[in-house]
């Protein structure tokens, strides 16, 4: 379960979504959140990487830029999995056996 990608901190989707609004000229966070009927706030915090992506908004992002409606979910799931492997890997490799048949 501990591999070397797991050492490594992940990038939060929030900030690579941050970079997709950058390579638009003139869009914001603040657009794309109206745009999305995604709270502001919440929008912010995203693009901060200080919320999560859920499927709701995953969808809603995903026909604003044309994506897939699960593309977004993809990545805050790889996030959320990378995320929890550098922090709990360890326990896991020592507290969970693995199915013997």
């Amino acid at each position: 379960m501990a591999t070397s990608r797991s050492k490594q901190r992940a990038v939060h989707p929030g900030i690579l979504l941050a970079e997709r609004i950058a390579e638009y000229e003139g869009l914001t966070a603040y657009r794309v959140s109206k745009d999305c009927a995604i709270s502001i706030t919440h929008g912010a915090k995203i693009c901060r990487g200080e919320a999560s992506i859920t499927v709701p908004i995953s969808v809603r992002l995903g026909r604003y830029f044309g994506d897939a409606p699960d593309y977004w979910a993809g990545l805050q799931l790889a996030y959320d999995v990378a995320e929890f492997e550098r922090q709990h890997g360890k326990d896991v490799l020592t507290s969970v056996r693995v199915l013997e048949v």
